[in-house]
């Protein structure tokens, strides 16, 4: 049976309570087709907490299904509020994600320290920082630990902004997807958890703060890439389509699958660094890239 529709979002795209909201943020309808409903074969007593993980990983991806939950949020007034993790699904499931961030930002050995050198690495540390960041417990950590004034995070930001990106990188490991690879990034700077870990608030801004001072080489990249999309009417990656590749990652990884997602967490980060920056909306970079 579905969750409960709040009806105060439903109607205004707002709660007054957020994420604490008892109550599901989605059209109704929407709702009831984007529930994942588990086989009844597969589904767990009340009262049965030790098998529910269990149940959760035997349950097949879905391409469909996540284009429904895609299409439910987008249709659902989730994107009243102008949060880009409105557009990031992740098919239910255990695996490293949660932890593989760590090894970028929290090196347990120094002299053995993760480098976004790759295609591979890259996508490790961008998919695990969107999983922790959609997950209450994980994204205060995630975020003290990627604005800390003496730790790793802004060497990796800049690590990702000097990589090389493609739109047609496919499995190559010396070029990044720009699609799942650039455009999610910018996608977690953007988290609504990001904003509303106020606990954490200095090490947020000690981040965009960062950004605002690579903001030419970070911009000139994505508008570059978008370029290329809007020519050829096409967000897919030619050598490896997206649906071919959530599929190989049962869904465990972000790939766009639509003009939307690639767009939206962009438009949100230049209104983020105008709002934090007052004097940022005036230079010439800015009004360029809005314009």
């Amino acid at each position: 049976m579905p969750p409960k529709v709040c009806f105060s979002f439903q109607r205004s795209g707002t709660c007054r309570f957020g994420d604490s909201c008892k109550f599901a943020h989605t059209a109704g309808a929407d709702l009831q087709k984007s529930t994942i409903q588990l086989p009844a074969s597969t589904r767990e007593p009340s009262g049965s907490r030790s098998n529910v993980n269990n149940s959760i990983d035997s349950v097949p991806f879905s391409l469909e299904t996540l284009q429904t939950q895609l299409a439910g949020k987008l249709t659902s007034g989730a994107l009243i509020s102008s949060h880009s993790d409105a557009l990031v699904s992740f098919w239910p499931g255990r695996d490293r994600l949660e932890v593989l961030w760590k090894g970028f930002l929290m090196p347990q050995d120094p002299d053995n320290i993760w480098r976004v050198n790759s295609q591979t690495q890259a996508l490790n540390f961008i998919n695990a920082g969107l999983h922790a960041l959609t997950k209450d417990n994980l994204a205060p950590q995630f975020v003290r630990e990627l604005g800390k004034n003496e730790g790793r995070g802004v060497l990796v930001i800049q690590e990702l902004l000097d990589l090389t990106y493609s739109n047609d990188a496919g499995r190559r490991r010396d070029i990044v997807s720009f699609q799942r690879g650039l455009v999610p990034f910018v996608t977690m700077l953007t988290m609504r958890r990001m904003e509303m870990v106020s606990q954490h608030m200095d090490e947020a801004n000690y981040v965009y703060a960062y950004l605002r001072t690579a903001h030419v080489q970070l911009f000139r990249l994505y508008l570059d890439h978008l370029e290329l999309i809007v020519e050829r009417y096409s967000i897919e990656d030619s050598v490896v389509t997206h649906a071919s590749f959530l599929r190989e990652t049962k869904g465990r990884k972000y790939a766009p699958l639509c003009f939307t997602q690639v767009c939206l967490p962009f438009i949100r980060l230049l209104y983020l660094l105008g709002n934090k920056f007052k004097d940022f909306i005036y230079e010439d970079a800015y009004q360029d890239t809005v314009n």
